[in-house]
């Protein structure tokens, strides 16, 4: 399996850490994993058959499938943002 991660941030550790776990390997899947620049870019993987699988933006399926490719969008993430911002007790709200 041809896989691909898009982005540098920790939502997109599912494969990486899938890998380094060795769950692929555990269930017989020979996965060559890469990071690819941007989610439009790995959509053009899918497309060319250079890829066959990444996790990355819906949107970007969406477009294209829009456009005219043959490609699918299997599961997406929550629509909704679930990042907290969190601080040490000695910081103070910002005044103005």
């Amino acid at each position: 399996m041809r896989a691909a991660y898009v982005s540098l941030v920790v939502a997109q550790l599912l494969f990486p850490m899938t890998l380094e776990g060795g769950y692929f390997q555990k269930y017989g899947i020979d996965c060559q994993l890469n990071y690819i620049n941007g989610s439009s870019t790995a959509v053009a993987g899918l497309a060319s058959h250079s890829l066959d699988i990444f996790c990355g933006s819906g949107a970007a399926v969406v477009s294209a499938v829009a456009g005219g490719a043959n490609v699918v969008l299997v599961a997406s993430f929550l629509n909704k943002l679930f990042t907290k911002i969190m601080a040490s007790s000695d910081v103070t709200p910002l005044t103005t």
